[in-house]
């Protein structure tokens, strides 16, 4: 959900990136500026958002990758928030466990 002004500008940057035209919706409740373009099918749509998402700067790429696989999809499946908190959690672990260290003896 937007809760300031600045998420519908963070929102409106990353529509703009995948080359969208300019639009309004509501999103969370809150009348924000949206991008809109009717040459794209709602897959290519999520799918070139989900891209952007992966590849801005300062974004955690593997997250943005997580839900853009699970929730980004035209036809996301029952249980992807299931699958998504599951693919998180899996992150998460693997981010918490220290590297382990090669030692050549």
């Amino acid at each position: 959900m937007l809760e300031k002004e600045s998420d519908a500008c963070y929102a409106e940057t990353i529509l703009t990136e995948v080359g969208l035209t300019t639009g309004y919706a509501a999103i969370g409740g809150t009348e924000s500026r949206i991008m809109n373009n009717d040459d794209k099918t709602p897959a290519a749509f999520l799918a070139e958002l989900g891209q952007a998402l992966t590849t801005r700067e300062g974004e955690d790429a593997e997250l943005a990758r997580i839900v853009a696989e699970h929730i980004l999809t035209a036809a996301p499946a029952e249980d992807c928030v299931e699958q998504a908190m599951a693919a998180i959690n899996t992150l998460a672990a693997s981010r918490a466990t220290p590297p382990k260290e090669n030692v050549d003896g």
